[in-house]
């Protein structure tokens, strides 16, 4: 069995602002305040076969 090797084809960046529900709170202090919007980006990459992953930040 030969192994083959996948190329990315496409590389797709998506920014959401997300909404808080509830601030999260921690030792050292809190993170997100309810009510308002947090920003994340999501990554979409595809391969060459039309294969995709995400990955979230």
């Amino acid at each position: 069995m030969t192994p083959t090797v996948s190329r990315i084809a496409q590389v797709e960046v998506f920014r959401v602002d997300l909404p808080v529900i509830k601030t999260f709170v921690f030792a050292s202090g809190s993170a997100g305040t309810a009510g308002a919007t947090a920003p994340h980006v999501f990554v979409k990459v595809t391969d060459d076969e039309g294969r995709a992953g995400w990955g979230e930040a």
